[in-house]
């Protein structure tokens, strides 16, 4: 059964913990708002530098975030991305055949992938709200859906939680990118939700995927958000 946050428990005045499955919930209004100057300034000599750094960027994450996991990638799959920013990470799936569709609120990145990657038949690009638009324009059923820091920001990620396991094939996964609750001593003002792993796991569980793995790590010193991450992936079965 997926948690009803019933009960609420009220931590320093700032976020309230649900005292069923341990998340953390701050009292922002505007979940899909926050500052860009917040996030990486633009890089755009890193992202103009051509095919083969963008290339890097999409295999050093393979190598760091998938692979570990057990997430591997023999053949043509069908993908999408929540939240992808400037899409470097996708455009390295499109580079490796795969088919991949992106789902990106902000102006900037996804004016930028227009210009930089443009549109094609396996690499579509959607500039949207993912809770609030229609998401049967997204297609068929995916292989893989995965999103970096995105949960966190959502207004309701349970219900974005069971999109996801619904719109997977059988034998799909998703995979999460998240800060880590536990290294938090309050609600980020960004944020409206916090997670730890157990808090994640138990999620994946009760909307119903199997084959659930998850590992800590710690950011680098080139994010702009100091601390702990966790990464999650699961299979639906």
């Amino acid at each position: 059964m997926i948690c009803k946050h019933k009960t609420w428990k009220d931590i320093d005045g700032t976020h309230k913990e649900c005292l069923d499955c341990g998340v953390w919930k701050g009292a922002r209004g505007d979940a899909h708002y926050y500052s860009m100057e917040y996030y990486f300034t633009p890089d755009f000599g890193l992202f103009n530098a051509g095919i083969p750094q963008r290339t890097k960027v999409y295999s050093e994450y393979q190598f760091n975030h998938f692979k570990p996991l057990g997430i591997n990638f023999d053949k043509s799959s069908k993908i999408l991305e929540i939240g992808c920013g400037v899409g470097l990470i996708s455009f390295g799936f499109y580079m490796d055949g795969h088919d991949v569709t992106i789902v990106e609120q902000a102006e900037w990145p996804t004016k930028w992938m227009d210009e930089a990657f443009g549109q094609h038949d396996k690499f579509k690009i959607n500039k949207a709200n993912f809770e609030n638009m229609d998401r049967n324009k997204l297609g068929t059923k995916f292989d893989f859906i995965f999103a970096n820091h995105v949960w966190e920001h959502l207004d309701d990620p349970m219900e974005c939680l069971k999109w996801c396991f619904d719109n997977l094939v059988h034998g799909g996964k998703i995979f999460l990118n998240l800060p880590d609750k536990e290294m938090e001593t309050h609600m980020h003002h960004t944020h409206c939700w916090a997670y730890n792993k157990e808090v994640m796991e138990l999620w994946f569980q009760q909307v119903g995927f199997k084959n659930i793995k998850s590992i800590a790590y710690s950011g680098s010193k080139d994010q702009p958000m100091k601390g702990d991450f966790f990464r999650i992936v699961g299979e639906k079965p």
